[in-house]
């Protein structure tokens, strides 16, 4: 809560009373008067503060809403329209022309930059999540085949444990069978195991191909930060 004072600047003399600086005077003179009350003692906006107590940590919760709000849309958003779609629905404007900014339902405008997201933070994190999306389609193919060369194995183990004496004088028998059969058929469950981790190990580390481009901003970010 706070009050609004209405003040005549025109004295009784008909002169009017300067304004100028009546910001800072405002802060200074309610920082005395929380001395002199004993109320709590809060800082004055930043551009009133010396070195030494731009150097205190301060709490905004307006601030610090905002920048949970922005964390939270970017991460839930692979794009600058989703993210400002996401932040509407947390009761925020976006004003974006070369930096950001947000204004939430009282009106009142704060920029990116104040809580740690200017524009250009914003927008490397939702290139970032994208590719990250777009990759993440590779790695699922690939566990899906590893779960497939597991099924497969599986299945030639199986038929590894009924003798096959023709398939042992041919010698016609594929990798994964001779893993498991060169113990014997009567390999233990415990052997097993070990064996199957062992593929698994090798299924997984191989190499997977990417043939998707790589997108055009991240690309030019390498080549601007190589230039350098």
């Amino acid at each position: 809560q706070h009050l609004h004072i209405i003040a005549n600047r025109v004295g009784f003399d008909g002169k009017t009373v300067s304004d100028s600086h009546n910001y800072q005077k405002i802060s200074q003179y309610c920082r005395k008067m929380e001395q002199k009350l004993n109320l709590k003692q809060v800082l004055s906006p930043r551009r009133y503060l010396s070195q030494k107590e731009k150097l205190l940590e301060r709490h905004d919760i307006r601030k610090d809403e905002l920048r949970l709000r922005i964390k939270l849309s970017i991460e839930e958003s692979r794009s600058f329209i989703e993210f400002e779609h996401h932040m509407k629905q947390y009761g925020y404007e976006l004003i974006r022309g070369r930096g950001i900014a947000f204004r939430d339902k009282q009106k009142v405008y704060t920029k990116g930059s104040d809580v740690g997201y200017p524009l250009a933070t914003i927008e490397k994190k939702l290139q970032l999540k994208l590719f990250l999306s777009r990759s993440l389609t590779h790695e699922q193919e690939h566990f899906l085949e590893l779960q497939r060369r597991l099924d497969r194995s599986e299945k030639q183990k199986q038929a590894a444990d009924i003798p096959d004496k023709q398939q042992q004088k041919n010698g016609q028998k594929k990798q994964e069978q001779r893993s498991y059969r060169k113990i014997g058929d009567d390999i233990s469950e415990g052997k097993r195991s070990k064996l199957r981790q062992e593929l698994v190990h090798e299924i997984i580390m191989s190499p997977i191909r990417c043939d998707e481009e790589v997108p055009y901003e991240l690309r030019h970010s390498k080549r601007m930060k190589i230039s350098r």
